[in-house]
């Protein structure tokens, strides 16, 4: 997108929105380890026990899992969400638990543990879980984990360019702008940039595409929603056609929180930026949140 690429960031122009007390800085996760780094290695909690719970080979990439859990009572099913990470070869090398309920007395509703098999780490496995679990379920303000996902995350969140704005409507009202084609001409591109075209369908799975002229340069940027929650949040995926071929797609997370008088927490968190672009993203995406202000701000 516009200035949010790999050109460099430009001084503050006449015409840009004019900064207000609705920029605040985002709010820290408070992460806390549930299960310590020695547990992980040993028992139950060992690599190797975890993944003898599943076929050992499959699809290669990250499948779906729902691991029923044995219960003694009849009026309540118990169960973990899993998220399997297959490499090339269809070898398990990475697996992901969220819980969705309180399991005593380690797992709280919401808490997540990663386990990738000892001689794959570093190489972006347990990343690539914790973004496609972001994308499936909303994460708790204060989410525990391992004492490495801890670690993980800490590090992903250094590398997201991260931007929050209390913005002057409710969350329904806010979410809806962005799916608002004519209406997104106004904020959407950081300006001086322009949107030329929006194109999107709103629907898990469906794409969407943005036309830019950025002072002469034309770039698109495309991808696909892959959550829908209004008013909650919203998550899509992100590519920019001036980006390197090889450039993996980015995820953009929008979470829409209420607050007094009417108005929105928005915060935009894009991961998985090539670390050369993370500060201009910040810097464009504290800029789209701006012009957003001012196109509620005027209605």
């Amino acid at each position: 997108m516009a200035k949010i690429g790999n050109r460099a960031s430009r001084k503050a122009q006449a015409g840009d929105p004019v900064p207000s007390q609705g920029e605040i800085e985002p709010e820290p996760l408070n992460l806390t380890a549930n299960v310590s780094e020695e547990r992980m290695t040993t028992g139950p909690f060992a690599w190797e026990s975890q993944a003898a719970q599943y076929p050992r080979t499959g699809p290669p990439g990250i499948s779906y899992f729902r691991a029923e859990l044995p219960n003694n009572s009849d009026k309540l099913s118990l169960f973990v969400h899993c998220l399997l990470y297959r490499d090339e070869t269809g070898e398990l090398v990475g697996i992901l638990n969220h819980y969705p309920t309180d399991l005593p007395p380690l797992q709280r509703e919401g808490d997540r543990n990663v386990w990738v098999r000892p001689d794959r780490r570093r190489q972006g496995i347990g990343s690539a879980l914790l973004t496609e679990a972001m994308l499936r379920w909303t994460p708790t303000r204060d989410p525990h984990l391992t004492e490495s996902g801890v670690r993980l995350v800490e590090g992903m969140e250094e590398k997201m360019s991260v931007v929050a704005r209390v913005l002057p409507a409710p969350p329904d009202v806010v979410y809806d702008e962005w799916f608002d084609a004519e209406g997104m001409r106004e904020w959407m591109c950081p300006r001086p940039a322009v949107p030329t075209g929006i194109e999107i369908d709103p629907r898990v799975g469906g794409q969407y595409r943005i036309d830019i002229d950025d002072e002469g340069l034309a770039l698109s940027v495309t991808g696909r929603y892959h959550v829908l929650d209004r008013p909650n949040r919203l998550a899509l995926t992100w590519h920019c056609t001036n980006w390197e071929p090889s450039a993996p797609e980015t995820v953009v997370l929008v979470h829409l929180e209420p607050r007094d008088e009417g108005r929105t927490l928005m915060t935009i968190r894009h991961s998985r930026l090539p670390a050369d672009l993370s500060d201009d993203y910040k810097a464009g995406w504290g800029r789209i949140a701006a012009q957003l202000e001012e196109r509620l701000a005027g209605r």
